[in-house]
């Protein structure tokens, strides 16, 4: 996993990341989930993190298993890891043997198993904008203690406006959150595995095209 080829370009940047929140927002098919997932596999061979958590997380518990866990294992094949993980779908979780660093997947339609989690110093939060309120997001974070350096990377397409994650952290230019903006066009391996899909996107119209294609804060009527 040390080969660059690996990666999209754009995001190897963000290996060296220290930033407290890392914001991965933009277009459809711009490569942050698939980047988010890499990384956070990447980070498990970290012996620095050895027996330590990391929190993998979707507002419903029950979605996750068909998108994020089932990216992971996809990578950890893709890259012939196997040897170096174990995995269980019931419940669902991945460790490395190698750092016995263990992934666990949690449902944000119960905060309350929030509490029970100890040792987690990373999370990710696919589909972002499905938290409620900035509340929750002050949850996750009050989990992660007891350790020098901790990380929660959110990815998120840029739906609304009025979104909280975009009035009380982009609008604001919040401490401690780093803003990284994608778009399809910056995925190369999309225009190489997928040139219809690519053309689709190029051919969006109106707000779709500015939340899809350009990854651009959607614009909403409020109230509606």
């Amino acid at each position: 996993f040390s080969d660059p080829q690996l990666y999209n370009r754009k995001y190897i940047p963000l290996f060296y990341s220290d930033a407290e929140f890392l914001h991965l927002y933009g277009s459809a098919g711009s490569g942050k989930s698939v980047f988010a997932a890499q990384k956070e596999l990447v980070e498990t061979f970290d012996w620095k993190r050895r027996n330590r958590k990391t929190l993998i997380m979707r507002q419903v518990e029950r979605t996750l298993k068909n998108s994020v866990f089932s990216q992971l294992i996809g990578i950890i094949h893709g890259w012939d890891l196997g040897k170096h993980f174990t995995y269980t779908k019931s419940p669902l979780a991945i460790v490395n043997t190698e750092t016995n660093v263990e992934m666990v997947f949690l449902g944000l339609d119960d905060v309350e198993k929030l509490k029970s989690v100890h040792g987690a110093d990373r999370v990710w939060i696919e589909e972002a904008t499905e938290l409620k309120a900035f509340e929750v997001l002050n949850q996750i974070r009050l989990r992660l203690r007891g350790f020098d350096k901790t990380q929660i990377t959110l990815s998120y397409n840029p739906i609304d406006e009025f979104h909280w994650l975009n009035k009380e952290i982009h609008e604001t230019a919040k401490a401690g959150h780093q803003l990284f903006h994608s778009t399809y066009k910056d995925n190369e391996k999309l225009r190489a595995l997928d040139p219809k899909y690519f053309e689709y996107l190029d051919n969006l119209e109106g707000n779709y095209a500015r939340v899809y294609r350009d990854g651009l804060w959607g614009r909403v009527i409020e109230g509606l």
